[in-house]
């Protein structure tokens, strides 16, 4: 997966952030 970030460049960090904030929020509202 991180062989494919390089493509989106500076978009690197904010789909992180975007995929770590979706992470936490499955995470919130399991039991």
């Amino acid at each position: 997966m991180k062989a494919g970030w390089p493509i989106y460049g500076m978009a690197d960090h904010d789909g992180a952030v975007a995929v770590a904030e979706a992470v936490a929020t499955v995470t919130a509202t399991l039991p």
